[in-house]
Order: structure tokens, then sequence, then C-alpha cells
């Protein structure tokens, strides 16, 4: 799945693609906010935006996919039409020029 994770304080968001099930991942999430290093983004997003107080998050399924070369393709192509604030720009899959001019039958 892609999938969007949203800061219900402020509205920033964070997406990502995992092959994995969605409820691990939404679980290391928030170890990572409760008790993580700055290096994780939920973590990071805490203390620089919220001033170290807790959040209440909202998880959305933005995509389906397993096929893991599309599943990254449709991550990137989310990115890219959401500009998430929470996302480190360097993690961030750039989508070639070829790909751009496909992203609105995408309906993102």
């Amino acid at each position: 799945v892609v999938y969007q994770i949203e800061c219900l304080s402020c509205h920033a968001s964070y997406i990502e693609e995992t092959g994995r099930m969605l409820g691990i991942g939404i679980k290391e999430h928030l170890a990572g906010k409760r008790r993580g290093s700055t290096t994780t983004p939920l973590k990071k997003h805490k203390i620089e935006v919220h001033s170290g107080n807790d959040f209440d998050l909202k998880c959305t399924i933005l995509a389906c996919e397993s096929e893991i070369s599309a599943r990254k393709v449709l991550e990137a192509a989310f990115i890219t039409a959401k500009n998430p604030a929470i996302n480190n720009r360097n993690e961030c899959v750039s989508i070639t020029s070829d790909l751009v001019p496909f992203l609105s039958l995408c309906e993102l």
C-alpha cells in the first residue's frame, strides 16, 4: 500500500509505501513518535513543529499495489502531487520528466 499519515494538529502529512501489513508500519511510526530519535519523521515533526507536544494522527490508504516497482512509482507520484511537509526531501523518489505529464491521469 501507499499511505498518508496526517498530523491532526497542523495537517502536515507524511507519505510512504510498504509491502508489509499496514498496521506494522503504523505501530513503528507511533513508537518512533513516542521514544525515537529525531531521525524518525514523526518524532522530528513532534519536536520541531509542536515543541515536543504530542499530536493525534490520521492514516489514509492512498493506493493498493502488490508490485514493488509500481508501488514506488505511486509513492513518488503522491509525494510529488501532495508535497507532504513531514517527508524528508532526501528520501523522496524523484519522478522523471517522462512521467510528469501522466500525473493528471492518476487523479491525485
